[in-house]
């Protein structure tokens, strides 16, 4: 059964590129010891924490979608045994601190997060983004509790993903959160949100535009 399980976790190379692409982003050569883990505008992960995350990017996050679709329990049981694996291969090549450990129950909703506000970044340690403008909405997003068990879960998942600077797909049934989240986000840090909702009616041009004749207009 884990057998068939881990046949439908395929890592392409693309993802083995954004694992290291992510790495060499968020991560600096230097000794767990000596890292500053206070929260800042440009924090550092050191690497072994930096090469968890990159897993659970890049492979565990998408576990429970797609062909690794199953429920809700199998899922969270899924990524566990995949942290677990890792941490046991980790222990063997290096020395595990408690704070890496502590990644062990990054997937459980009753794990506080603290949401961080500074003069320059928003986010949730240990990812943060810049505060885009003189000021971000914070009073704004006070109705949406993005310190809250799942919901900071999937903030966390999403802050870190913006590091690689790509597209984000976010999969989830209608009425979940997944547009409340982004806009929370969005406003959080003083983005200015463009939404377009898709359907089969949606034409090229209405993502793209299109020229259109003016009259009186010259030609060429």
């Amino acid at each position: 059964k884990n057998q068939e399980f881990g046949r439908r976790c395929m890592l392409s190379i693309r993802d083995i590129l954004s694992w290291v692409n992510f790495m060499n982003v968020t991560t600096e050569e230097a000794s767990s010891d000596d890292m500053d883990l206070d929260e800042s505008d440009h924090f550092q992960l050191d690497p072994v924490t930096g090469f968890l995350h990159a897993a659970c990017l890049t492979c565990i996050d998408g576990i429970g979608s797609g062909s690794t679709f199953c429920s809700p329990e199998a899922t969270l049981a899924a990524r566990k045994a995949c942290l677990n694996f890792l941490f046991k291969k980790l222990s063997k090549v290096t020395k595990l601190t408690k704070r890496m450990w502590n990644m062990l129950n990054c997937y459980d909703p009753k794990r506080k997060r603290k949401v961080v506000w500074t003069k320059h970044s928003f986010g949730i340690h240990p990812f943060y983004i810049p505060i885009v403008g003189a000021v971000a909405e914070k009073v704004a997003v006070t109705d949406y509790a993005l310190n809250a068990g799942t919901t900071a879960i999937n903030a966390l998942r999403v802050l870190r993903a913006l590091k690689l600077n790509r597209p984000i797909l976010l999969e989830g049934s209608p009425g979940v959160g997944k547009t409340s989240l982004v806009v929370a986000l969005a406003k959080a840090s003083g983005n200015q949100l463009v939404r377009i909702n898709l359907s089969e009616q949606t034409d090229v041009t209405d993502l793209f535009g299109t020229d259109l004749p003016v009259e009186g207009g010259k030609g060429g």
